[in-house]
């Protein structure tokens, strides 16, 4: 509606205004065609339609059999010459029936979860992807067709993953493997790719207990000595003790572990390359960095009642710690100096050494635990709240990297024991201090497959190997546990821990 109007001073001026609606023309279609139109639940016809209908608000509603009704909201505006609409309709889902032979297996479909064992659901027509997974069992995949109003039936037999495990022991034992009596040794077994419980045993002897999972790509073996009762118990030695130097030493038994990471691992770096190795000889190791007050009493010098690491020391200044810490107990020293100079390991020692890295790793990333980890929180970032003294907001003037949303209230050491221990029971595996190891740097760039027996590294190189993070750390290499690099000096977030073998 438009009009001039004239208002005097002074003059109220009504006007009846009546407004009239416009028709337009609509053009309404539809894939397939001939779908009934419900235009406010009134029909008006099929498509394809066209028609003049008076600008304003519809509920349309497009029906055909065998399809899904399409509900809309439509505005035919006057602002449009004409009003065109095309609408595609989908058919009426069908069902999918899949039952899998093993009832606890957990079935995604299109990668998301629907349920275990046997599922029954409703999917739109056309191609789905179904999967099926169990520990210890090859995953199944499929694409399936589902067919408008169709129930497409699916019956899944998984396939078991079977190892190979070679299980030899000195004297013969019988082995029981989850409760279940196998024969003797030597056996050869295929077993199910699961967590498998093994159990040596002879009367007369100490048994013999080991957790495995069998790969099914090369054969694990089980090489066991079983010792009498009375030489175990000859043998037997505390979990835990105190040295002289008020240390806490921790007790650690032998196991098969690897070194490195997978080359799909996020962060790693190339000299992370696998190496199979074996413990023989069961070790200690300190719970704790040693201390500022620890290194004092080795130098002679008075308390600063400090339980802060001993940093800034060179790998040297370390071994002499040991071999004074073996002179305080009556134990053999480990490392030789001749004129202060170093000539090398005495490897039947009995006293104080550093860790070597296949202890080191045994002891943070495989000891005690049912599944291996990336970071001793778990496998994923990001880092979780007080695990340990960190490049976190409290360094960011301070460093150039640090962890957004991560706070120690340390800005750089802190006392041991301020986190809590790993499920072996060390303190300060992340974080505070990175920590020398006894081995050489050593740098291949090839994987073996070979199994090494007590690997110690190379007897003399350039450097030796730092592992653990520090209080400087804020990167995703440096925070995963298999990183580790060398260093030739003493840095101020360089410390260390001792360790022993056992002895006969």
């Amino acid at each position: 509606y438009t009009d001039q109007i004239e208002v005097e001073l002074g003059q109220l001026k009504e006007i009846d205004i009546n407004l009239i609606k416009k028709e337009i023309p609509v053009q309404i279609l539809s894939k397939p065609s001939k779908a009934d139109i419900y235009l406010n639940n009134e029909l008006i016809g099929s498509t394809p339609f066209k028609d003049l209908l008076l600008s304003g608000e519809y509920n349309l509603i497009l029906k055909k059999e065998g399809y899904e009704n399409l509900a809309k909201t439509i505005i035919v505006s006057t602002e449009e010459k004409v009003f065109d609409k095309n609408f595609s309709l989908e058919l009426l889902p069908g069902e999918l029936f899949i039952k899998s032979n093993e009832n606890d297996s957990e079935i995604y479909i299109d990668n998301v979860y629907s349920g275990m064992g046997t599922v029954r659901k409703k999917l739109s027509p056309g191609d789905h992807i179904i999967t099926i997974m169990k520990d210890g069992f090859y995953t199944f995949s499929k694409k399936v067709l589902i067919i408008s109003k169709k129930i497409n039936q699916q019956e899944v037999i998984l396939e078991e993953r079977i190892g190979s495990v070679k299980i030899i022991s000195s004297p013969v034992a019988d082995v029981v493997i989850n409760g279940k009596l196998y024969g003797e040794t030597p056996l050869n077994l295929s077993l199910r790719a699961v967590e498998q419980n093994i159990e040596l045993s002879r009367e007369g002897y100490r048994s013999y207990s080991a957790s495995l999972i069998p790969n099914t790509e090369f054969e694990k073996k089980i090489e066991v000595f079983l010792k009498t009762n009375a030489q175990a118990k000859l043998d037997e030695s505390p979990l835990k003790y105190k040295n002289k130097a008020g240390i806490e030493m921790n007790l650690f038994m032998t196991g098969e572990l690897q070194l490195g990471s997978s080359k799909r691992e996020e962060g790693r770096h190339s000299n992370e390359v696998i190496r199979n190795v074996k413990l023989t000889k069961p070790f200690y190791i300190s719970s704790t960095l040693i201390t500022e007050d620890q290194y004092n009493k080795f130098l002679r010098k008075s308390s600063l009642n400090s339980d802060k690491p001993i940093t800034s020391i060179s790998w040297y200044e370390a071994a002499k710690f040991c071999n004074w810490l073996s002179d305080q107990e009556g134990l053999d020293k480990v490392y030789n100096f001749i004129n202060n100079n170093y000539t090398g390991l005495n490897l039947d020692s009995n006293g104080y050494r550093l860790p070597t890295e296949s202890e080191w790793v045994w002891a943070v990333k495989f000891y005690k635990q049912s599944n291996i980890k990336i970071f001793t929180w778990g496998n994923k970032m990001p880092v979780k709240k007080n695990v340990g003294n960190l490049s976190g907001e409290e360094m960011k003037n301070k460093n150039s990297k640090f962890i957004k949303g991560y706070s120690d209230n340390f800005a750089n050491l802190s006392p041991v024991k301020s986190y809590q221990p790993t499920n072996s029971g060390l303190y300060d595996i992340t974080g505070n201090a990175h920590e020398w190891m006894n081995d050489y740097y050593e740098l291949t760039n090839f994987e073996s497959k070979d199994i090494e027996i007590n690997r110690m590294g190379p007897l003399f190189g350039n450097g030796h190997v730092i592992r653990g993070s520090s209080w400087r750390s804020a990167t995703l290499r440096e925070l995963r546990l298999s990183y580790r690099d060398k260093s030739s000096n003493g840095e101020d977030d360089i410390s260390f821990r001792v360790a022993r073998w056992i002895g006969e």
